[in-house]
């Protein structure tokens, strides 16, 4: 016996055969879909071996008759062989399967239906699982300001129509939290800080919904970094006023501090030794501020070549002086 194993177009090459008649066995999966024999000769060089293989689809329907997406369903024959598929809008096919008596199991959470089929051609068949499964509907919640900018890390509570909690969460960087829900009639909350709002809806289908906070309500970190060559400075005091009046004043130690500001427009000085910087920023969201600083000169450094000039230029003139005093004059004699 010769064997070949067949490419991705099916075809199986035998090479340097003598011309005879030749039984043909095919295989596939583990069973036997085709016998035939082949008369090997000048004039005929291949053969079409149709094998006994067919398509079995299997849906998943719940006791309403609606078709259940990602049901797990499992097929099976003697000899421990097995394939496993999950159902997409209710089906799940099964390609090329030889001709045998399968069964057929179906299961959707803790529900679970099993059949036998004999496939003698392509067929379809239809599980039902006995329990009735309920709609879901996707819900994108965002939360924002009343000047439209997110709300990030807003705590979000969903209440149905008997007040029970069905879901908490929290927003994301960009305002949003998404969910699922059965349908039905459900109250929202979005809460941050101080500041509570709530809407109810009827969810029939996918829903979008806004819920707007005031930002009169709105409280941001503003972090301040004080520099000084590069590096953050030790020990700068840093003051927040608004109109001109003292809100808050720290020592930041470490260089940095963080602040707690509601919107509005703010000074920001600071004080490092004998230098000091203001800055005007508004609030709005969470923000940093950075305050640098250069090195700080002493005056009496930048005097002190100069007087050092002027002191060697009066060393060298005395010098000079003494010496054209110690000169005697050239007494000349004519006889």
């Amino acid at each position: 016996d010769i064997s070949q194993t067949t490419d991705e177009q099916g075809k199986a090459v035998f090479r340097q055969m003598i011309y005879w008649t030749y039984q043909v066995q095919v295989s596939w999966q583990g069973l036997t879909v085709h016998q035939g024999s082949f008369s090997f000769s000048s004039s005929t060089r291949s053969y079409n071996a149709l094998c006994k293989v067919h398509n079995l689809t299997v849906n998943v329907f719940d006791a309403a008759n609606k078709p259940l997406t990602n049901a797990k369903v499992t097929i099976s024959r003697g000899s421990g062989w097995q394939n496993i598929k999950y159902t997409s809008g209710g089906s799940a096919v099964f390609s090329q399967l030889p001709e045998t008596v399968y069964t057929v199991h179906a299961q959707y959470e803790i529900y679970t239906n099993t059949t036998t089929v004999n496939l003698s051609s392509t067929k379809t068949v239809t599980i039902k699982l006995n329990f009735i499964a309920m709609s879901t509907c996707k819900i994108v919640l965002k939360a924002a300001w009343s000047d439209d900018k997110p709300v990030a890390n807003a705590e979000v509570k969903v209440t149905n129509s008997e007040g029970s909690i069905v879901f908490t969460g929290s927003t994301n960087t960009t305002g949003h939290c998404t969910f699922q829900l059965l349908e039905g009639t459900y109250t929202f909350t979005v809460s941050k800080g101080s500041a509570t709002q709530t809407r109810t809806l009827t969810v029939t289908g996918q829903t979008t919904l806004t819920i707007t906070i005031d930002t009169s309500y709105r409280i941001s970190t503003v972090k301040v970094e004080v520099y000084k060559d590069g590096a953050l400075a030790k020990d700068a005091i840093i003051e927040i006023r608004q109109n001109g009046q003292l809100l808050d004043i720290i020592l930041a130690s470490n260089g940095e501090y963080t602040f707690t500001l509601s919107d509005g427009i703010y000074t920001i000085i600071v004080k490092l030794q004998d230098q000091k910087q203001e800055k005007t920023v508004t609030v709005n969201q969470d923000m940093t501020v950075p305050i640098t600083f250069g090195t700080t000169i002493n005056p009496m450094l930048l005097y002190m070549p100069l007087a050092l000039a002027i002191f060697t230029a009066t060393i060298i003139a005395v010098i000079k002086l003494k010496h054209r005093a110690q000169r005697k004059p050239t007494r000349i004699i004519l006889q």
